[in-house]
Order: structure tokens, then sequence, then C-alpha cells
């Protein structure tokens, strides 16, 4: 079965205006889990959000007439594939912001009307932690995007993984006291430790 790098395997591949969208079967057994236990409404608030982040970028995608190559459904989210050689820094960067834009936006206009949700909330949660300078993360890719236009590439490279580990080192101090406080919260810490192992110990490819 056809496969991303270092990733999962793909039983559902089709092509959309030109565009591979790869669906894993282990996507709707994360999903159908995420329902299940959602009681409070708020895990479902969380993925209708992401759902709305990628949406964003694939909006950017659209209007800047430069379509992505492929949309993988991972089991923890959705990956997209720019073209290779198509996208400029400049749209890059547009198609990074427009994620977290989307959720601040979303959650600007509920602020405004003065309807306070658990969607809002979530909203303004992802688009925050995606703006972090995480190298995974869409603040960490566009920080690295703007890096390259002043250092050398290898220079850019370093400084960009300086501030993951930086910004990672403080999600775990944040992650330990969260767990001390609540006794049984380990969310932080284990979404501390999946982007550690994204940016440190993944290879290149």
């Amino acid at each position: 079965m056809p496969t991303l790098p270092g990733c999962w395997s793909f039983e559902m591949e089709f092509q959309v205006r030109g565009v591979s969208v790869q669906i894993s079967f282990y996507f709707f057994a994360v999903l159908a889990l995420l329902f299940l236990l959602d009681r409070s409404g708020t895990l479902s608030a969380g993925f209708l959000s992401c759902l709305c982040h990628e949406a964003g970028h694939l909006a950017a995608f659209a209007l800047l007439g430069d379509p992505p190559k492929s949309l993988a459904f991972l089991p923890f989210g959705l990956r997209i594939i720019p073209r290779a050689g198509l996208s400029s820094p400049r749209h890059e960067l547009i198609t990074l912001l427009a994620g977290p834009g989307v959720n601040l936006g979303l959650f600007a206009l509920f602020l405004l009307t003065g309807v306070h949700l658990p969607f809002a909330a979530a909203n303004l949660l992802i688009g925050i932690f995606n703006l972090l300078p995480i190298a995974p993360l869409d603040g960490g890719r566009a920080i690295l995007l703007l890096l390259e236009r002043f250092f050398p590439e290898g220079r850019a490279y370093l400084t960009g993984r300086i501030l993951s580990g930086i910004t990672l080192l403080g999600l775990g101090v944040g992650g330990v006291w969260l767990l001390l406080c609540t006794g049984y919260n380990f969310s932080l810490l284990l979404c501390t430790g999946y982007l550690f192992v994204l940016t440190f110990c993944k290879k290149e490819v």
C-alpha cells in the first residue's frame, strides 16, 4: 500500500482535482474512540477546531493557486504535502499562518458576539499552540522560513532547533506543574514528548 516516509500505511487513496488524498484506517479508529470517550463535548470541539485549522491551510493553497501534492489523514491529524518546486517562501509562509489565523479569527468572532462555547476556547488554544516556535508546528516552520532570509541555511536550522528545544523545555515544565496540580492530567506532558520525538528523533526525509 502507498505510504508516506516514516508514517502510517494507507488503506484508501484517491485523486481530487489532481491532489492525492490518502486515508489511514487508524484515522477512523482514533476518531471513533474520540467520540466514544467524549461526554462533555470538549474533545469534539477540539476536533472541529482542528478541522477549521486545516481548512485554513487548504483555503490558502487554493487562493494562491498553488494546490498541495497530497493530503494524508493520519491518526492524530491531517498532513498536507506541498508540491516540490511550486511554493515560493512567501506562499509557504502565508499557508503556514493561515491555519492558526482561522482559529484565532473564529475565537475573535465568538468573543465579539459574546458567545462563550468550548469551540471558541478550543480555537484559541489550537491557534496559539500552533504558533509556538517548535519545528513541526506552523510557528516553528514559519520562523525557519524567516531565519533563512537572514542567515545561512545551517545557522537558520540550528537556531530553529535551539528555539524548539527552549520552548519544549518550557512546555515540559508546564506539563509537570499541571500533573502535580491535578494529580492526573498528563496531556501536556504527553504532547510535549510527542513533539520532542518529531523534532529531535525523527529522521529527515
